[in-house]
């Protein structure tokens, strides 16, 4: 049954390059899901396990399953024979696994870099069927179902891209689906969702991703199924099977650059402009989505609004059109959960998306949705959805207050205040007790921090302070908790990450290559559906979308609530 559903798919994809070009978006995005659908049961997150304590014991990384009884193939460098794994599968169902072979070269322990492991809980596992990765093609489409540990997420998240090198010279796949720390180990799948490679290695380039080919599992199989380190290919050597299939696969050039979704890409610039302003002294450029809002009673208000991401809009904010005409605009509302502005332009804009329009329900976003990111100068940039909507809590965003304190208990006595922060903080002094956080009392560290959380870098929060035995106010402005700066090439991007990315509920995520100042985009599906709008980078592989519903109903609230005039 299987061998027969892969043969209907590779007839589906097999057709003159012509027609293929102009229904490519459609026909290779229902494709996509089929596969994702088939794999993604089977893409387990590992870690390391302490039996005895019942707890982690090591970093997260990725894998799959790659039999009903449980066989796990892995990347080396995140796993040891004998070491005992938590497996988690996409449903919550978890079970323990252990190590087996892996190959490291003695000289090179990066490669191969392939390890396996099996799982000890009785059971039959759901899992994926593997293609031959010597049979591959420059330009084939493929996708990789992983978990990287920076969102924190309990299901693996949907990237796609192309296989640009076969084997390069390290012996590695090399595609543009994009990885990060934690997909490591996890799996790339051709188009027809059969696996071709195990993550591995990236360089600084989001085009640049190297996968260990799944032969070197097939060839070195028996070996690898024994708790051995090989510091050399092993002797024992498996029959790799022949793929009747991979005649049947499609390589499709216009992959590199885009240029096989023209069509879409550059259909919605009309709805996205610049934004101007001054933010903390220094002029800063977003970009901002403008809504029509002809034929619905919001007109009575304005005619248009855009909508953009607050952090990086400052006061008397100016849209810039597409002839580099600067249009004087106003605030209307801001809202900090969400970090959105709406900006009221003081001349009616051409374009905008249709405030009436609502096509998109937020409870129906799932992977595999191929997207759009239209973009005021340039043609859009194509991406896919990775996610249903999950919520994304406060990690590098949250509020910070910059004092230390040696002890988890009351009295909160400040022992250390970071340098180069507001200065309202150097009001405070090493000894000074802290006691209430606005009108709330606090009475150990953890409360200390729940009150914090509650609020946003910049928000001005009222201490309640014991000195010298005597009890007085402060007004502190709180700032940003320090970022960790790490020497790896996932931190190395070409524009970074948003500052403000996280403290989001509802969002998704989608693998679009955009920069910070682009946030304030809209994101649309190939029919030219809004689907929402980024609102930050949040990572190498993952930028965060807010969903039309939350677009749509900001709009609202911020114009029926409030008392904008006509301009």
């Amino acid at each position: 049954m299987e061998k027969y559903i892969f043969c209907l798919l590779a007839i589906l994809l097999r057709m003159d390059a012509g027609a293929y070009c102009q229904q490519i978006d459609r026909k290779l995005e229902k494709t996509i899901i089929v596969a994702y659908q088939k794999t993604y049961p089977a893409c387990v997150k590992l870690f390391a396990y302490d039996t005895v304590a019942r707890q982690q014991a090591g970093g997260q990384f990725s894998g799959v399953v790659v039999s009903k009884d449980g066989y796990i193939l892995t990347a080396a460098h995140v796993a040891a024979p004998g070491i005992v794994y938590k497996v988690t599968f996409p449903d919550g169902k978890d079970c323990l696994a252990v190590g087996l072979g892996k190959i490291a070269f003695a000289e090179d322990k990066t490669r191969p870099d392939a390890a396996m492991l099996k799982i000890i809980t009785a059971g039959t596992w759901p899992y994926v069927l593997m293609a031959n990765s010597d049979k591959l093609k420059v330009y084939e489409p493929c996708i990789s179902l992983s978990y990287p540990e920076s969102l924190y997420q309990p299901k693996p998240i949907l990237r796609f891209g192309y296989v640009s090198a076969i084997k390069n010279e390290r012996g590695f796949i090399k595609s543009t689906c994009i990885m990060e720390p934690g997909d490591s180990g996890g799996p790339l799948f051709d188009y027809l969702g059969r696996l071709i490679g195990i993550h591995s290695a990236i360089e600084i380039a989001e085009t640049d991703n190297y996968d260990v080919p799944v032969n070197i599992y097939l060839k070195y199989w028996d070996a690898l199924t024994k708790p051995i380190v090989y510091t050399t290919l092993p002797t024992v050597i498996n029959k790799v099977p022949n793929d009747p299939l991979h005649k049947g696969i499609v390589a499709i050039p216009g992959l590199k650059n885009n240029e096989t979704f023209n069509s879409i890409k550059s259909a919605h610039n009309n709805n996205c402009y610049f934004v101007k302003s001054t933010l903390n002294g220094k002029e800063q450029i977003v970009t901002g989505t403008l809504f029509s809002l002809k034929g619905s009673i919001l007109k009575e208000k304005l005619e248009s609004v855009l909508v953009s991401k607050s952090s990086l809009v400052g006061t008397h904010p100016a849209i810039i059109d597409k002839n580099a005409h600067v249009i004087n605009a106003r605030i209307i509302a801001r809202n900090k959960s969400n970090d959105l502005v709406l900006i009221a332009p003081e001349t009616l804009l051409a374009g905008g998306i249709s405030y009436v329009k609502k096509t998109v329900d937020s409870s129906a976003i799932t992977a595999g949705t191929f997207l759009v990111t239209a973009k005021p100068d340039t043609a859009g940039v194509i991406s896919i959805s990775g996610s249903t909507l999950f919520n994304l809590p406060k990690m590098s965003s949250s509020a910070f207050l910059g004092v230390g304190f040696k002890s988890k208990a009351a009295p909160l006595k400040i022992s250390y205040i970071f340098l180069n922060l507001n200065k309202s903080i150097y009001s405070l002094t090493i000894g000074d007790e802290i006691t209430g956080i606005n009108k709330d009392a606090v009475n150990d560290l953890d409360g200390f921090f729940k009150e914090v959380n509650r609020y946003w870098p910049g928000d001005t929060v009222q201490l309640t302070i014991r000195h010298a035995g005597q009890s007085h106010k402060e007004n502190i402005v709180l700032d940003t908790i320090p970022q960790r700066h790490f020497n790896h090439p996932a931190e190395k991007f070409a524009g970074g990450k948003s500052v403000r990315r996280d403290g989001f509920n509802g969002v998704f995520t989608h693998d679009a290559i955009i920069e910070p100042y682009q946030c304030g985009s809209p994101v649309f599906d190939v029919s030219g559906d809004f689907y929402g709008l980024n609102i930050a980078r949040f990572s190498r592989t993952s930028t965060i979308v807010l969903p039309a519903t939350t677009i749509y109903d900001f709009i609202n609230t911020s114009l029926i609530d409030s008392k904008v005039l006509p301009n």
